[in-house]
């Protein structure tokens, strides 16, 4: 397998991964302290062009008292250690907690924390700035929503630690 390459990510795709996935990291920095990175669960909300990434914490916990009004970032990734691809989405914006209880009901009803205890703020990481990259094999193509299927070596079958790769893209295709 030769080396992979890197490919950027259109913001569209970005959004549409962003929006199929459930668990990214929050990154954030308090002053004087070494930078924080908090895994969480969130929610793709908003209209086209006023996307925002939604998570939820604690009122007056540490998250919430670092975060607010202050510069963060979100990120996403999808990663396969067996063929060496992924791709990883990162959001940038000022996070906000989201006010309106109207609004925080609706989110609520698609966002279920994972840690346990009361989460009752909502945290709002507008998407100002959105990148992404994905690592592509030479020999496959990692699937955005709106691209046909890989042709192997998991769509047609292969499961890590069965058999190598290679050794299924031999009996797949005759290589």
């Amino acid at each position: 397998m030769g080396l992979p390459r890197i490919e950027t990510i259109d913001r569209r795709h970005c959004l549409e991964l962003l929006a199929r996935a459930r668990i990214g990291r929050l990154v954030f920095a308090i002053p004087g302290d070494p930078p924080g990175v908090v895994p969480m669960s969130y929610v793709l909300d908003g209209s086209p062009g006023a996307e925002a990434v939604v998570v939820r914490t604690t009122h007056g916990s540490r998250l919430g008292r670092a975060v607010l009004g202050r510069a963060v970032s979100f990120e996403v990734d999808e990663l396969r250690d067996v063929t060496r691809e992924g791709w990883s989405v990162v959001v940038s914006g000022i996070a906000e907690e989201l006010t309106d209880a109207g609004h925080a009901r609706r989110v609520g009803e698609r966002l279920q924390a994972w840690a346990p205890g009361f989460k009752d703020l909502f945290l709002l990481v507008p998407v100002n700035e959105v990148s992404g990259r994905r690592l592509v094999s030479r020999e496959t193509v990692i699937r955005l929503p709106d691209t046909p299927a890989p042709r192997w070596p998991e769509a047609n079958g292969w499961t890590p630690g069965t058999r190598t790769a290679a050794e299924y893209r031999t009996d797949f295709d005759g290589r």
